[in-house]
């Protein structure tokens, strides 16, 4: 006989081709997807591997997620929102979407709970969303100035949050240090932090790269430098006094720290000239020995002087109400199917004792009990008629033997050995196919003797 030898080289060939088409597939689909924020030209993911590898812990938040507020000495909260809490705008085309001012909008009370509950460096927005999705900047990507005029010169009507404080504040208002005037010291009132006030500068064209002065953290090389102009309640820190490039903040006891330009930590902007020394330089001295946490969530995550950390407390929370009635009812429905599988099949002590063939059996006695249960006798006794010829036929004529006339074989056999046994057991099976399924005890009865001891003739003659 010739035996042919087939080659695994085509098939292995052709996994492999359809390994690599795969992956390249793969990587052509990544590369024009468009990615996320913080893995964009205006995220800060590159700032969190930059500071990690200088021995600044930091850690990235884009949900909510568990952390110790304790160990936190910064929380940086970049916006990419340029009115936050405002209607936002309406987009028709995609062209339009390289346009939005709102990458990710924030509302302003969730900025000042943020402030409140964490020492902050609030990021201004400087960008649209097309410089992530097309890659790359562009002058049209940046957001129009707050204020009439350019960095080098600028006019605005200055708002009244804008002007300093009076003397003495008029009855019902507040102070700049949070109080209210003209009352008691015992009922002053505690006035809670609120950002706002903040006014971009954007920088006139043309749009270039400009060497800036950070003071004592160094220099920055932006594109179209962004300052800002900040309420009464800020002071510059990076900048000059009309306007500035870092703000320090007190508002209601909460000092809080603004950088109007996000070029000097974000990925775009990193890898310019001293961005990155500047900015290890900064963030260290704002941390002042704490842990960095980059906040890309737009929800609170902490009310003032709320602790949140992994605790039994987290856990136990899914144990009460509404879902403490969800665990006792599968509580329930699970000794429920304990107890019946107990019953119906058979116990794991019973496997041992009884060796094998204890679950087929017990599955038998269900069967029976629930035949005897619903009156039908005759049923039942048919059932044990099958069972008795089945082994009896495995005995006489080997496990071979097809189905289709098996019984009339199984009779010719035992009739070869004893002709009154055969006869017993023709008798017995003739009167129990004759039986009705719901046939009482009293006409089963007699038969199921007559059945037994045709049968155990029946097993001597094997």
């Amino acid at each position: 006989m010739k035996t042919v030898s087939r080659s695994i080289t085509p098939f292995l060939t052709a996994a492999i081709l359809i390994g690599v088409t795969g992956l390249c597939v793969y990587l052509f689909l990544q590369i024009q997807r468009v990615p996320t924020v913080p893995r964009s030209a205006v995220g800060l993911d590159g700032l969190a591997v930059l500071l990690d590898a200088n021995d600044i812990p930091t850690r990235t938040l884009t949900s909510a997620q568990p952390f110790d507020p304790d160990a936190v000495g910064l929380r940086i909260l970049p916006l990419y929102d340029d009115d936050p809490g405002g209607p936002g705008d309406f987009f028709v085309s995609d062209e339009d979407l390289y346009l939005n001012p709102a990458i990710r909008p924030i509302l302003e009370t969730v900025i000042d709970r943020k402030i409140e509950s964490l020492p902050t460096l609030v990021v201004l927005s400087k960008w649209r969303d097309g410089i992530r999705q097309a890659g790359f900047i562009h002058p049209e990507f940046l957001l129009a100035s707050d204020v009439v005029g350019t960095s080098s010169g600028f006019e605005a009507e200055i708002s009244p949050q804008d002007s300093p404080p009076e003397d003495k504040p008029r009855e019902g208002e507040r102070d700049n240090q949070g109080f209210a005037g003209d009352a008691g010291i015992d009922q002053l009132e505690f006035d809670p932090v609120e950002f706002g006030g903040f006014r971009r500068l954007a920088a006139g064209a043309p749009q270039q790269v400009e060497t800036v002065s950070a003071g004592r953290y160094g220099s920055a090389d932006l594109y179209a430098p962004q300052y800002a102009i900040a309420p009464f309640n800020c002071d510059v820190m990076v900048g000059e006094a009309g306007r500035g490039l870092l703000f320090e903040c007190l508002s209601g006891g909460q000092i809080y720290w603004v950088l109007s330009d996000p070029d000097l930590l974000n990925n775009h902007g990193l890898a310019r000239g001293d961005n990155a020394r500047t900015a290890i330089n900064l963030i260290r001295d704002l941390a002042n020995g704490g842990d960095v946490l980059i906040d890309y969530t737009t929800i609170p995550l902490l009310s003032p002087g709320e602790a949140r950390g992994r605790s039994l407390a987290d856990l136990l929370r899914y144990f009460g109400p509404p879902f403490r009635a969800l665990w006792l009812a599968a509580l329930v429905a699970l000794i429920v199917l304990l107890w019946r599988g107990a019953i119906r099949g058979v116990p794991l002590v019973r496997r041992f004792t009884e060796g094998h063939g204890a679950a087929r059996r017990t599955s038998f006695a269900a069967q029976a009990g629930l035949m005897r249960r619903s009156r039908a006798d005759g049923a039942l006794l048919k059932a044990l008629l099958k069972s008795h010829l089945a082994v009896l036929s495995d005995r006489l004529l080997g496990r071979d033997i097809p189905r289709a006339g098996r019984r009339d074989r199984l009779l010719r056999a035992i009739r070869h050995r004893d002709a009154a046994t055969a006869d017993d057991l023709e008798t017995a099976i003739r009167e129990i196919d004759s039986l009705a399924d719901t046939a009482g005890t009293d006409a089963t009865v007699p038969v199921l003797a007559r059945l037994e001891s045709a049968y155990r003739k029946a097993l001597e003659l094997s």
